[in-house]
């Protein structure tokens, strides 16, 4: 009930007005990022503002410029963080719980398989699959064992 109700719009141009307001969004994020990296590093802003000034990094140089500490993957995180946290025995869960590919498939609401098989280039590929899908009686599979070679 507003002017910018239906913002964003892909079948018009943005207006000025629009423009401003994103512009805005991208100006407190990258204000809240340097105070937050600030606050981090224990710096100010200007000086995370001499060496950020809107690029990005790669991991190598950022470690160079003292941006971080180390460059790892999500278990180096961890691990780092139950060590700073004392912490020696512990668990991860992953959320949310992957989802079997049936329960994908049931989420598909009728309108989107109306979709899929109706007769659309841009979904070949999955009304492919729905009319193997409902040819099939039984699902089947094949799997690879694997052995030791010696």
């Amino acid at each position: 009930t507003h002017a910018h109700t239906g913002f964003p719009d892909l079948t018009r141009p943005a207006t000025a007005d629009e423009l401003r307001v994103v512009q805005g969004y991208v100006e407190e994020g990258y204000r809240l990022f340097k105070q937050r990296c600030a606050d981090g590093r224990g710096l100010t802003t200007d000086q995370i503002e001499k060496v950020a000034q809107g690029r990005v990094w790669s991991g190598t140089r950022a470690v160079e410029l003292g941006l971080v500490d180390t460059l790892g993957s999500l278990p180096t995180a961890i691990n780092i963080a139950a060590g700073l946290a004392g912490v020696d025995n512990y668990h991860t869960r992953a959320y949310p719980k992957e989802k079997k590919w049936w329960e994908k498939l049931s989420e598909f609401s009728s309108a989107t398989v109306k979709m899929l098989k109706a007769n659309t280039q841009p979904f070949a590929a999955e009304r492919e699959m729905l009319r193997r899908m409902s040819q099939t009686p039984v699902l089947q599979a094949t799997m690879l064992e694997c052995a030791e070679v010696k």
